[in-house]
């Protein structure tokens, strides 16, 4: 069983989570068959592809980083409040004010998720290609 083999369930995992807060993200995915899914998640697969297992904890981190990404990033429609999926799981409604101080950290948590995200692939990419 290869790496790759791993991230399967990962990566069919994301749109299940992103159910739980419905918006434009989730509106988009639908209507392009899962386009922004896959741009999202194909570096992470050919990622997995290249990795040695030394560099397994990097693709683990960047793992991680996906998962907390999906669960705290907002999702926007036309209302006035921020979707936010692990919202949903606590509280069964998904939307907060966008001066919510919950919604600030939970967004800045996200965006600290896809920076680590881009950072641990990248590091990645470079170890492979005998940088570091």
């Amino acid at each position: 069983m290869t790496i790759v083999s791993w991230q399967w369930p990962l990566v069919l995992s994301i749109p299940l989570i992103r159910v739980l807060a419905p918006g434009w993200y989730l509106f988009l995915t639908v209507l392009t068959l899962g386009l922004p899914l896959w741009i999202a998640c194909a570096p992470l697969l050919i990622t997995a592809s290249i990795v040695t297992p030394d560099q397994h904890h990097y693709l683990q981190l960047a793992d991680l980083c996906l998962l907390i990404a999906a669960f705290t990033l907002p999702d926007g429609g036309d209302n006035a409040g921020h979707h936010i999926p692990v919202v949903t799981l606590v509280k069964f409604d998904p939307e907060l004010d966008v001066e919510s101080p919950i919604a600030k950290a939970l967004i800045t948590i996200g965006l600290l998720a896809v920076l680590g995200y881009i950072v641990s692939l990248a590091a990645i990419w470079i170890s492979v290609n005998g940088v570091w």
